[in-house]
């Protein structure tokens, strides 16, 4: 049986969307712009982590792999399959299970209409929605774990960095008034280190007070934490099965710009631990990730099957380092997970360190011509050792680019 991905980036907003159903006196939100706009050129993202024999939904034009990238080597790995939704309507044949890249009200809607439409030689497993998933998918998931990880006495101080939800503006002023500052200040349902205020003050400004009671409005409160010395971040990436076991599926460690994800080192998992040796030793990393993977079992067995993806930080605390052992966590396959699959699967290992990065620019297009007469490729036995490699298609129109970059 394969799979049919859809690559529905910033699936929290429609989580969002879900919990406001259940609390009618929320506002509606609606997906915004660039998410809609990323979602359309970023769709065959998931080509480089499928299996051979998948397939990837995609809107309008269907651009195979060997159309944007003309050098494919030999030896190179067989790669799924992207489709329109005209195709599967009209001749794609076999079983297939909607694998979303985050599962939503709308992704589950969008496979059983896909299921009605196809013709009599595809059927497709659609996933199914349970409104659980909204309190799963909540900020105040992280909250739960870091309480779990303090009952194990194996986190020092963890208690300094549990979140706090409050539902109304004057409470957040009251709250920051006896409280360590600065604070941030997070919306309950947002993604890739967005939906984020500082908070320097308990006298919040005009404009401070109008997100609050924006994200109030439309979430029902909002998560307020101690603002980090952050020095390093990164992630531990699970899977959790039908049985509720828990794996462990690999280390990544990340770029961010003011808060927002921008890319993912690319190495081995080996170099990964290297690179976070000068902070925390790999037995330390072990026991974080033994201690996580026990408490994401406790929360989300029975009750959800999927990638969860914990964030994680080291930050400096006066003057000595400190783990903050799950700043978010995320309830979906994420692009650290994407990059330990690319590292796998596409890159040699004899390549220095790369990056995967995921771009926004009205010049994409310029900067993806500069980067293809600059940065040429060189393979090695079916993998990329050097150069640019472009995972989605880049038109002059394009705003969103992901691609791998080994320098």
């Amino acid at each position: 049986m394969g799979r049919l991905y859809w690559f529905n980036a910033g699936y929290e907003e429609e989580i969002a969307g879900a919990y406001s159903m259940l609390k009618p006196h929320l506002g509606r939100g609606r997906l915004r712009g660039n998410i809609l706009l990323m979602r359309k050129e970023l769709a065959l993202l998931p080509l480089w982590y499928a299996e051979d024999g998948d397939l990837v939904l995609t809107e309008g034009k269907v651009r195979e792999v060997q159309e944007f990238v003309k050098d494919l080597p030999d030896g190179f790995p067989f790669m799924a399959r992207g489709v329109s939704r005209a195709e599967l309507q009209k001749g794609t044949e076999g079983e297939f299970v909607g694998m979303p890249w985050g599962l939503s009200l709308q992704s589950c809607r969008l496979f059983e209409e896909l299921s009605r439409e196809c013709g009599e030689g595809l059927q497709i497993i659609v996933p199914k929605w349970n409104y659980d998933y909204v309190e799963l998918a909540h900020r105040r998931m992280a909250g739960h774990c870091l309480g779990l990880l303090s009952e194990t006495g194996r986190f020092e101080g963890i208690e300094a960095v549990i979140p706090t939800f409050l539902k109304d503006e004057d409470e957040v002023e009251r709250y920051l008034s006896g409280t360590l500052l600065p604070q941030v200040a997070k919306r309950p349902f947002s993604s890739s280190g967005r939906g984020l205020l500082r908070l320097d003050s308990a006298d919040v400004s005009d404009k401070a007070r109008r997100w609050l009671t924006g994200a109030i409005h439309h979430q029902g409160c909002v998560g307020l934490e101690r603002w980090l010395d952050k020095v390093r971040d990164f992630a531990m990436e699970f899977y959790v099965d039908a049985e509720g076991k828990t794996t462990y599926k690999g280390l990544s460690v990340f770029e961010t710009d003011r808060g927002a994800y921008v890319g993912n080192r690319l190495e081995g998992q080996a170099e990964l631990m290297k690179h976070l040796r000068d902070y925390i030793s790999e037995r330390r990393l072990q026991e974080i990730s033994e201690s996580v993977g026990e408490a994401l079992v406790k929360l989300y067995e029975g009750r959800y099957i999927g990638y969860v993806g914990v964030d994680m930080l080291v930050y400096r605390e006066w003057d000595r380092l400190a783990i903050h052992p799950c700043v978010e966590i995320n309830m979906r396959y994420t692009m650290g997970m994407a990059a330990v699959a690319l590292y796998e699967r596409y890159v040699h290992a004899e390549a220095g360190t790369g990056i995967f990065r995921i771009s926004y620019s009205t010049s994409a297009y310029t900067e993806h011509c500069t980067m293809e007469k600059t940065c040429l490729r060189r393979w090695k036995n079916g993998r990329l050792l050097k150069g640019y490699l472009p995972l989605c298609p880049v038109e002059p129109e394009t705003r969103y680019r992901a691609y791998i970059w080994l320098p």
